[in-house]
């Protein structure tokens, strides 16, 4: 029974372990899926006649402009060309559709159409804002929330194996005591009955050598 007792101790606390390292290791997963999400790619519809003038993104992340033809995408050198439609030191993209550019600094870039007056007229520009990789990756309050979700049902289900554990060692040095209990009731029984017969087989004789 002694050793018993540390074996399950043991057994116990290796459970706790495997447990609070599958908690830790479900709350990594769920926050780099959350990271993953935000690098995804944004798509914007370049089109005459557009709304859409400012798109912000983070380092790592993907702007795909969308179009079929009739179209092109230039990169103007800074804001006031954008403002102005300047393509005089404008960086030709690409002239057919979908194009992907894809962010590996932070800043802010500047694209327009450079088909005369779509520009102009048809408000086909735009400002790309790339924010660094560390302040998009910082957890939101719902993923510090998840997280914190996540620690306490593992806390919860620590505090229940281990009131498990308890109870059952609990039980089982209940079940050990009534057996003892049972045998050594058994054992004093057993004693009486002997010395029963002790009593009876001595009267026998005292009779007999009476006779």
């Amino acid at each position: 029974m002694m050793l018993q007792r540390p074996l399950a101790l043991f057994a116990g606390l290796l459970a706790l372990a495997v447990l609070s390292d599958a908690a830790r290791l479900a709350q990594q997963n769920e926050v780099e899926v959350l990271r993953r999400e935000k690098r995804a790619t944004e798509e914007l519809n370049w089109f005459f006649g557009m709304s859409t003038h400012t798109v912000e993104v983070t380092v790592g992340d993907t702007v795909e402009f969308s179009f079929s033809g009739g179209h092109n995408v230039f990169e103007l050198p800074d804001n006031d060309a954008l403002e102005n439609c300047d393509f005089d030191d404008a960086s030709f993209v690409s002239a057919s559709g979908p194009v992907s550019i894809t962010y590996d600094s932070a800043g802010s870039f500047y694209y327009a159409c450079g088909i005369s007056g779509h520009c102009s007229s048809g408000n086909m520009f735009v400002e790309v804002v790339v924010a660094e990789a560390s302040e998009a990756s910082e957890p939101s309050e719902e993923t510090q929330q998840s997280e914190s979700e996540a620690s306490e049902e593992s806390q919860e289900s620590e505090s229940e194996s281990a009131a498990s554990e308890e109870s059952q060692e609990s039980e089982s040095e209940s079940a050990a005591s009534e057996e003892s209990q049972e045998s050594e009731s058994e054992s004093a029984a057993s004693e009486e009955s002997q010395e029963s017969e002790s009593e009876s087989a001595a009267s026998e004789e005292s009779q007999e050598s009476e006779s």
